[in-house]
């Protein structure tokens, strides 16, 4: 799908009250209509996918907060079908503790690079026999009208920084696209467009390591070309999101929503259109 103003409709709706909103949340997404849901985690990352009755959760932010938001979208206790695990840093994956406590898990996937924290998470998640799954480029899986595929890391990518090594996973649904990022840099972002060239522009961007300065390349959100812009950031020292960054993301074109000042961001997939939604 090519960039908004020619063929995507983007709808903004602002719910009106709290009661509305909880409600609105509740709402199962069709069997047709992926929705992606960035959680406001504070200073970290996590974000649900729903397709139909499938609960796919990618990273689960830097504490159990995560775990409280769940239940408010999918319900109490409900099934996660997949964790996607873009990498092992403290603020992508120390909610998953509380994930194996009070849910089941159907797999958890990664990039294979681990961590002395992924390591104990694991245990836990192994004497629940939940299965473990290691995944790299050219790994993908379909759901009714939707298609994850993992774009990075490569199996040969070489040495690079535990950041680099983020899955980077696009979700194609409806002729709309998402592509979430993890904590790459500049660097990698410019080998996804040097490898992937225009078959990497989507329509909703995950903004690599909470608008870090070091990522979101004009090549990169110039190959990209998102409408859709979100950054899960909160309170931190390290100045995200950078000021140069959200100028760039501004000069690509592109909307910018982030967890800390909207609260939690929903978009819908629906055919030729994005809905979205965020949920202060």
């Amino acid at each position: 799908m090519s960039h908004f103003i020619r063929n995507t409709l983007i709808i903004f709706f602002l719910t009106a009250c709290a009661l509305y909103a909880r409600m609105f949340l509740f709402t199962t997404p069709s069997a047709t209509n992926a929705e992606v849901v960035f959680l406001p985690v504070g200073q970290g990352d996590s974000e649900l996918i729903r397709i139909g009755k499938a609960n796919i959760l990618i990273d689960t932010g830097p504490n159990q907060n995560v775990s409280q938001l769940l239940d408010g979208i999918i319900g109490i206790g409900k099934r996660i079908d997949v964790v996607l695990v873009s990498h092992g840093d403290s603020d992508h994956v120390s909610g998953l503790a509380g994930i194996l406590e009070s849910r089941s898990v159907g797999a958890i996937a990664y990039s294979g690079t681990s961590t002395p924290l992924l390591d104990e998470l694991f245990t836990q998640a192994r004497a629940q026999q939940i299965p473990i799954i290691t995944l790299t480029a050219g790994s993908s899986v379909s759901y009714t009208s939707s298609t994850l595929e993992v774009l990075w890391p490569l199996v040969d990518v070489g040495v690079i920084s535990r950041n680099d090594t983020s899955l980077v996973v696009t979700l194609r649904s409806n002729g709309d696209c998402a592509l979430f990022t993890g904590d790459i840099d500049s660097k990698t972002e410019n080998d996804l467009v040097t490898r992937y060239g225009e078959t990497i522009n989507c329509d909703v961007l995950k903004i690599a390591h909470h608008g870090s300065k070091y990522s979101s390349s004009p090549e990169f959100l110039q190959a990209v070309s998102p409408a859709v812009s979100v950054i899960e950031v909160g309170k931190n020292s390290y100045g995200h999101p950078a000021l140069e960054t959200l100028k760039r993301i501004t000069e690509a074109g592109s909307g910018i929503w982030r967890t800390d000042h909207d609260g939690m961001v929903r978009v819908i997939l629906k055919p030729q259109s994005l809905l979205i939604s965020p949920q202060k």
